[in-house]
């Protein structure tokens, strides 16, 4: 990556729609770190589609902003923290026709973006991208100060949810940001949580109401519809017992599925929910998928939402019964 010391020109950094604050912050490190090591480089930073309110919210506090569907008439583009087109639109196709130097940055698999990338630096055992981003600048000779640590703090504790899916090395990774001046713990904790508003709440209970419960040996699936927030309602049904969760919605007529597993779940049976399980559905559905270990998503226009949830029932427990082969 000594290319981003010597790149001449602009440069757009970009981030997925409805960018989350791993996503936004990322950047945000990324760009004030190259204006360190690169200060003649112009840097733009922009989002496909929205920002997360989260994301809002840091841009409002530190003063940053990014531009939705911006241009990318750049010599470099840089897309972090995403692992397929379907997240770029309506930026994707455009994205495909680049003519400059693209650089991906991400920890979800598998990426459908490295083909087309000049460089690539995914690590699927990182939990948040802030965590690659950290690394890399840190590699650079970037100094990590000002509002870098910030950034990078609350874009850990955003896709760890607060340390709880943290990696050994994130832990490190905050314990080091936390000795330097002005890290606040809390403070980055604030900007990333947001109060549940009432329609989130809804969805929840929504998500429980129509939840649809498989048995697979000693694990409990669970499949639900919404049409909003699908995200949350699969982290509530894991919060209700459910070792593995899939809730399915339509938005823009497109078919979207968000899938969440336990800590428990990932650790005994191994099974990678964006390489092993959604990444087959994204095919099933025509469109694309991938993600976490723990938390991954698809999305298509092929198909109906009975079917993709069964389906995705299916792989689980056809993945089950091969972990228990002795």
């Amino acid at each position: 990556m000594e290319i981003l010391k010597n790149q001449k020109g602009s440069a757009l950094i970009l981030c997925h729609q409805i960018a989350d604050p791993d996503c936004i912050c990322s950047a945000l490190a990324l760009k004030e770190g190259l204006r360190q090591i690169n200060p003649d480089l112009r840097i733009n930073l922009g989002t496909a589609e929205s920002l997360s309110s989260a994301s809002r919210r840091i841009l409002r506090r530190y003063e940053g902003s990014a531009e939705v569907n911006p241009s990318l008439e750049s010599d470099l583009l840089i897309i972090l923290d995403t692992s397929s087109f379907g997240l770029l639109s309506p930026l994707d196709e455009d994205i495909k026709k680049y003519k400059g130097r693209i650089i991906v940055i991400d920890h979800h698999v598998p990426n459908q973006l490295l083909a087309y990338a000049d460089d690539g630096l995914v690590d699927p055992e990182a939990t948040s991208t802030s965590e690659i981003v950290y690394k890399l600048l840190r590699d650079l000779g970037v100094k990590i100060e000002g509002l870098i640590p910030k950034y990078i703090l609350a874009g850990i504790l955003c896709d760890t949810r607060c340390l709880r899916f943290a990696s050994s090395g994130a832990v490190k990774i905050v314990c080091q940001l936390l000795d330097k001046e002005g890290v606040d713990y809390d403070e980055a904790v604030a900007l990333i949580v947001d109060s549940e508003d009432l329609g989130e709440r809804m969805a929840r209970l929504k998500a429980a109401q129509r939840m649809v419960i498989h048995r697979a040996g000693k694990y409990i699936i669970t499949t639900s519809e919404v049409s909003s927030f699908a995200a949350a309602s699969a982290n509530a049904l894991i919060a209700l017992g459910a070792d593995c969760s899939f809730v399915a919605g339509i938005e823009n007529d497109e078919i979207r599925i968000s899938a969440r597993a336990s800590k428990e779940f990932m650790t005994s049976t191994k099974i990678h929910l964006g390489r092993d399980v959604m990444a087959k559905i994204g095919d099933l559905l025509d469109g694309s998928g991938g993600g976490l270990r723990g938390a991954a998503g698809a999305r298509g226009k092929k198909g109906d939402l009975s079917s993709a949830l069964q389906k995705c029932v299916s792989i689980v427990k056809d993945l089950l019964k091969k972990t228990d082969r002795p």
